[in-house]
């Protein structure tokens, strides 16, 4: 399994190395019809769970057209730099429990995060992430923090490509306060794997 290092840059606050072993969850199959691009794309999903492997998320569920919908209005490899990060965290960091890694995510299926993050006021949130397919077809995954207490999700950023050997930092600037998880819907036609982590820091007043 290819684990992410995590960068001194983003905080004391967090250890040094990304390392879970993933564990058996139960889940259900059914089919799916992915519209992306302007064109229908059967999916078979007949047996898109039978794969997949995470202790750290609640069982996959099948994407409906209007989550198709949205991952299509999703930025596509919009990454932040370490750079980036080092300018603008410069805020109190903000413990998060959100550490997870996944196997096996069927196409047309989502996730949900059992691990959260509580903020008490608008927060910058970063998710450093690798993502893979272990049979090389290159896996897009679409990334979204939850809210849970108003079940809103933030904008959508999608991820194209394998990667594996350098992390990759997703963004939401002044998020609003809230009890947040990660939502990942593999909007891809092929398996999706990866593991990852969370980042928050207030900024604001």
């Amino acid at each position: 399994m290819k684990t992410i290092t995590k960068s001194s840059i983003l905080s004391v606050s967090l250890a040094a190395a990304l390392l879970i072993t993933p564990f058996s969850s139960v889940s259900h199959a059914d089919a799916v019809t992915n519209e992306q691009n302007g064109a229908s794309v059967s999916l078979d999903t007949s047996s898109a769970n039978s794969n997949f492997v995470s202790d750290d998320f609640h069982a996959p569920v099948v994407m409906t057209e209007e989550d198709f919908a949205r991952a299509q209005r999703a930025t596509v490899n919009e990454f932040v730099s370490p750079e980036d990060i080092r300018k603008n965290s410069g805020g109190i960091t903000i413990m998060s429990d959100i550490f997870y890694s996944f196997s096996g995510l069927g196409a047309g299926r989502s996730i949900q995060s059992n691990q959260s993050v509580t903020t008490t006021k608008n927060t910058d949130i970063y998710l450093t992430l690798v993502q893979y397919n272990n049979y090389g077809n290159p896996p897009t995954g679409t990334y979204y923090l939850k809210n849970l207490n108003t079940g809103n999700m933030t904008s959508g950023k999608s991820v194209s490509g394998n990667y594996d050997h350098e992390s990759k930092t997703l963004g939401w600037t002044n998020v609003l306060p809230g009890k947040y998880v990660v939502y990942i819907e593999n909007t891809g036609k092929s398996e999706l794997e990866g593991n990852g982590f969370v980042n928050a820091f207030y900024n604001y007043d």
